[in-house]
């Protein structure tokens, strides 16, 4: 199932945080993998970054995010 704008989620590390997901700027798009990337913050710090539908991030310096398993 991909994420969804305005949802919560739980980062892969423990004890680091949460992120939101927010809607992506107008006239930009971001392709992960053949997907199109989510536009995601975190609730603390407020970094962004982009992330596929399952999570997985588009550098291998952002966290991996828990998001629901797909059916």
């Amino acid at each position: 199932m991909p994420m969804r704008v305005g949802e919560i989620y739980r980062l892969r590390l423990p004890a680091i945080g949460w992120v939101r997901v927010l809607p992506n700027p107008p006239e930009t798009y971001c392709y992960i993998e053949g997907e199109v990337g989510y536009l995601v913050e975190t609730l603390f710090t407020r970094n962004r970054w982009w992330a596929t539908g399952d999570g997985k991030p588009n550098n291998h310096r952002s966290p991996w995010i828990r998001t629901p398993k797909r059916c």
